[in-house]
């Protein structure tokens, strides 16, 4: 890039301009420095304050949860009393959780896990816990040894009524720990008040207030101005959170007030003013020092920095248009070249492609980034080969690539990616590189480049969820289906308190002797005079706005409900064991084992009854977050398949060390096995391995006699299909066992 002398001289006034301006904003900073950075140290304050009543919330939230699972737990046996729950509560108790714990009939008797019995019926934990509520006390003295502590308390329901109350203490000191902030040198300490000022949890650190009464009475004698006090009041009775300044023993002190979110509680921090300042006079000497050397430096080296102006844009513009892995162009470049080329080429007709690799977190968990970074620079290189001056591409993130290209017609489209997607067969031994395409004919040259990434991307999304084919042109109905999702997050919530979620059930049979010996429990929604709508058409909108959680438990809630009807029903027949999927999303949740335990408890299911499906995609993506879940499942009591098994990247040496009952074979298997010999005996070989490791095979999709002759002599154990069965109503399936 070429400047005439009239462009350096501008710039050279400029830059001394620049200069000019340092130095007044320079004296401006310093000035204003101290203030800001104060108030950067209260912010600091402030945010300690928050994860104080973050930590105090969560910790009492657990306690609470383990109470209340307990109490389930005990209201959920059908001879429930205090000589059957003691035993389950002292092996609570042991777990150094809390100090005792206990039950409190309707009366009032309380029993202990240390072998006491007292009255507590006037205690407010226990009145507020027989009208249903989980409750945490405020701090009370003990009726044994008169020491403080807290009191969580939870109803047990039995047979529809409250048939008493479980209670656990925890010291004082416990939650006192919790407070514990090193901060500002260790200068900075809490307190935990209610909202009228009493104290709920003291600390014993050396600057505190110490045996308060009422915070607000000590610190209105301390010099603390009566506006300040007033709006901490009026902030407290209306949840607000807040900062004052006030004075003790001539030191001004910092005061910030966070809401806990448990009962009327709130955590007060403090931290000496003149820490908070001593820290920033540091940082304002050190500043003037870096502010002066930053002007004279920027003085001294200006004149390199004219001279070698061209050079330093021209390196500049390359880092800001360069994508850093493939080097070809990045997002910001190709914005400015589409746009550019659409502008002059107002006869051409363009389409902008978004190509996407699919599973390309898994390339590069099984081969390493360094392979995943070759895939992205071949794929740079090959469209480099099938695009002209006239076209524009650009890696735009991770593993997704823009290209304008040209579109004469769809079919010619379509052949120039079958053409790139040709390229990346046999890149990676054994692994099929696949891609998922959004296109969008640009209809409007002069349209926001950004708005037409974005149809780009429905119609990549859309190609994502196809089976048959890698590719989807955008429509103008696309944006029916986008007002469709939308619709569909907004009566969610309520089709599931209205049951509009429904079990239908696809039987199973051995292939032996072809006898059902049990099902698998599928959603459907029936939204009554609107019809069903398909799985197909809801889950993956669930997968990605989470409400897929609330929807596993509520199936397999729904399959526990019916297995205990068929138990009241047909006391004489043997239930067959039912399988219910449980989405890769859900499996974040360490906490999954349990809920699922305290539903089948709930119905009393025998746990071996039901069969928890595993995709195989969620297991292998984390293996040894999995493995541990699994183990968790495998205690409880329930069955385990793998789902999909072999549909991507599955490992036969992983399986040895996965405590599976079942391996479901992808039904991927059986599309061409009659006639194609790789894909048979693939199935005879993970038929003979997983027999091998202890483990039945279950096969899905089986769609014709070819295909069930092939697995029975392959050995399988158990089938479903359309063949055998479709997915049936809960009715059609009692009329087939019982």
């Amino acid at each position: 890039m070429k400047h005439s002398k009239k462009s350096r001289k501008i710039l050279i006034l400029g830059f001394a301009a620049v200069l000019m301006v340092l130095l007044i904003l320079g004296a401006i900073f310093v000035l204003e420095a101290k203030s800001t950075l104060y108030n950067e140290k209260n912010n600091y304050l402030e945010e300690i304050s928050y994860k104080s009543a973050e930590n105090i919330h969560g910790e009492i939230t657990g306690n609470l949860s383990t109470i209340d699972a307990i109490a389930s737990i005990l209201g959920g046996h059908e001879d429930f009393s205090v000589e059957h729950a003691l035993p389950l509560l002292k092996e609570e108790a042991n777990k150094d959780l809390f100090i005792r714990m206990g039950i409190i009939l309707p009366n009032g008797e309380a029993y202990t896990t240390d072998g006491l019995h007292f009255d507590l019926s006037q205690r407010d934990y226990f009145k507020k816990a027989m009208i249903n509520e989980n409750v945490v006390s405020d701090t009370l003295n003990d009726v044994v040894n008169g020491n403080k502590i807290n009191v969580f308390s939870a109803p047990i329901h039995h047979d529809n009524q409250i048939a008493g109350v479980i209670f656990a203490t925890k010291s004082h000191e416990a939650f006192s720990k919790s407070l514990s902030i090193e901060s500002f040198h260790g200068e900075g300490y809490s307190y935990i008040i209610k909202s009228n000022g009493e104290p709920v949890i003291q600390t014993s650190h050396k600057n505190s207030i110490e045996n308060y009464n009422n915070f607000f009475t000590d610190i209105s004698k301390s010099g603390t101005r009566t506006e300040d006090l007033q709006r901490m009041k009026n902030n407290i009775a209306n949840n607000k959170n807040g900062s004052f300044q006030y004075n003790k023993n001539n030191t001004d002190y910092q005061v910030c007030y966070t809401k806990i979110g448990i009962n009327d509680w709130y955590v007060v921090s403090l931290v000496p003013s003149q820490v908070i300042s001593a820290q920033s006079d540091k940082l304002i000497s050190k500043l003037i020092f870096l502010t002066i050397a930053i002007i004279f430096f920027t003085a001294l080296l200006g004149f390199f920095m004219i001279r070698s102006y061209e050079n330093n844009n021209k390196k500049l513009e390359k880092l800001a248009y360069t994508d850093e892995i493939t080097g070809c162009s990045n997002r910001a470049k190709f914005y400015v070249d589409a746009q550019k080329l659409l502008k002059d080429n107002t006869d051409v007709d363009y389409a902008l492609v978004l190509l996407d690799i699919r599973k390309f977190k898994v390339i590069n968990d099984m081969f390493g980034h360094e392979t995943g970074n070759d895939i992205l620079k071949r794929i740079c290189k090959i469209l480099c080969q099938n695009t002209d001056d006239a076209e524009a591409f650009a890696r735009i993130s991770s593993d997704n690539f823009d290209i304008l290209m040209k579109h004469p017609s769809d079919y010619e489209v379509i052949c120039r990616l079958e053409k790139i997607l040709s390229n990346l067969e046999n890149m990676i031994d054994d692994y099929k590189i696949e891609i998922a395409v959004g296109i969008y004919p640009i209809l409007d040259h002069n349209a926001d480049i950004n708005i037409i990434h974005d149809r780009a991307g429905v119609a990549k999304n859309i190609a994502k969820r196809q089976n048959d084919t890698f590719y989807h042109f955008f429509r103008e109905e696309n944006r029916q289906e986008i007002i469709d999702e939308k619709e569909i997050e907004n009566i969610m919530e309520s089709a599931l308190e209205h049951n509009e979620f429904e079990v239908y059930l696809q039987p199973k049979y051995l292939l032996a002797n072809n006898k059902v010996v049990g099902a698998e429990a599928l959603v459907r929604w029936n939204r009554g005079e609107a019809g069903i709508i398909q799985p197909n058409d809801f889950i993956p909108i669930f997968e990605k706005n989470g409400f897929i959680r609330k929807l596993d438990l509520y199936m397999f809630e729904k399959v526990c409900e019916l297995m205990e009807k068929w138990k009241i029903q047909h006391p004489n027949v043997e239930i067959p064991p039912i399988s219910v999927n449980i989405s890769r999303v859900h499996l974040s949740d360490q906490n999954l084992p349990t809920k699922l335990w305290a539903i089948a408890n709930k119905y009393k299911i025998d746990h071996n009854l039901l069969e928890i499906e595993l995709t195989e995609s969620a297991v292998f993506l984390g293996l040894d977050n999995m493995i541990e879940i699994m183990h968790n499942i495998k205690k409880a009591g329930f069955l385990l398949s793998i789902d999909d098994f072999g549909s991507g990247y599955s490992s036969l040496g992983a399986l040895k060390d996965l405590p599976t009952d079942f391996v479901k074979l992808d039904k991927s298997f059986l599309d061409d096995s009659v006639n194609n010999q790789r894909s048979e005996s693939i199935i005879r070989n993970i038929i003979s391995m997983t027999k091998g490791l202890g483990i039945a095979t279950v096969a899905e999709g089986v769609e014709d006699a070819a295909q069930a002759n092939l697995l029975r002599s392959a050995g399988c154990d158990i089938v479903q299909g359309f063949y055998f069965s479709k997915p049936i109503t809960i009715e059609e399936f009692e009329k087939i066992i019982f």
